[in-house]
């Protein structure tokens, strides 16, 4: 899909757009470290191409429609001013998503580092060479991103000839995780020491396993309080206005359509839309997400 609008882009702007990717380097660092395997430049391309094509195509077809009801200048101003603000959506989505796949990668490469640690710890008990530790650890698909990051590592020392050390520092600088840059960078050190690298995994293991207890029992009580905050102001606070307008309707028959009309707004536009909003914020503060 990106390569579709890549080529897309850079056919339909030519190199036009240079001049605007040095105002962009602020999310470098989380491209490249999203898993898009996509150039700041060829982004900025697609970000500005998928923009400029959505409103070609939705403004002519809001001022269609709006035409239908109001006025031709009052239907211009109404589409024109739709169509910015979902372009202006749609830019802000492109501008904040490597950081929002960065942070992703990040916490299931956390929460899967308890585990991997204590397989590194059992493959280093074996006398295994740690490159093809790291080979065995990207084909063991169950560990995601974190097999993705093995896979580089080991991609680099077989295919382009990179020492261990090497390799390491290299994913150091890409990994997502600042757990998973400190295992590597404390597997750097005891690679240069000697130091037995079975204790060095078991002891990471430990302090992941006790890191990643405390962050489900934080989760756990920031739960609990959504959960409250969920059927305190929303289900309750929804049930008693809907209860109060059918008493107010029946005291004043000329405001009974309106109130219908704001009871089926709460329950089928506004509560959807609320308790989809809490399940994906719940999904973002996971700490397995």
């Amino acid at each position: 899909m990106w390569n579709i609008f890549k080529k897309a882009a850079f056919k339909f702007f030519g190199n036009s757009l240079d001049f605007l990717v040095k105002y962009f380097e602020d999310i470098k660092e989380d491209l490249e470290k999203s898993g898009l395997q996509i150039s700041l430049h060829e982004y900025v391309y697609i970000m500005i191409f998928c923009t400029f094509l959505t409103f070609i195509i939705e403004f002519p077809l809001f001022a269609f429609i709006a035409g239908l009801f109001f006025p031709p200048i009052f239907a211009f101003f109404i589409s024109l001013t739709t169509s910015i603000v979902i372009c202006l959506g749609i830019f802000f989505f492109f501008y904040t998503y490597p950081a929002f796949l960065t942070s992703k990668r990040a916490k299931e490469i956390e929460a899967a580092l308890p585990f991997v640690s204590i397989y590194l710890s059992s493959l280093a008990a074996s006398g295994m060479p740690p490159a093809s530790m790291f080979k065995l650890l990207s084909e063991f698909k169950e560990y995601k991103e974190v097999s993705k990051e093995a896979y580089k590592i080991w991609r680099d020392i077989d295919y382009f000839g990179m020492s261990i050390d090497q390799a390491i520092r290299k994913a150091v600088l890409k990994t997502p995780s600042k757990e998973f840059k400190e295992m590597l960078l404390g597997l750097l050190s005891v690679l240069s020491s000697g130091v037995d690298l079975t204790n060095y995994f078991m002891q990471k293991s430990k302090e992941f396993m006790s890191l990643y207890r405390r962050k489900l029992e934080s989760f756990s009580k920031t739960l609990t309080l959504l959960v409250e905050i969920y059927l305190t102001l929303i289900t309750v606070g929804s049930i008693f206005f809907i209860v109060l307008s059918v008493v107010m309707s029946a005291f004043s028959p000329g405001s009974a359509e309106t109130l219908l009309l704001i009871q089926f707004f709460i329950v089928f536009l506004l509560l959807p839309l609320i308790s989809i909003g809490f399940i994906i914020g719940i999904r973002l503060l996971s700490p397995g997400m």
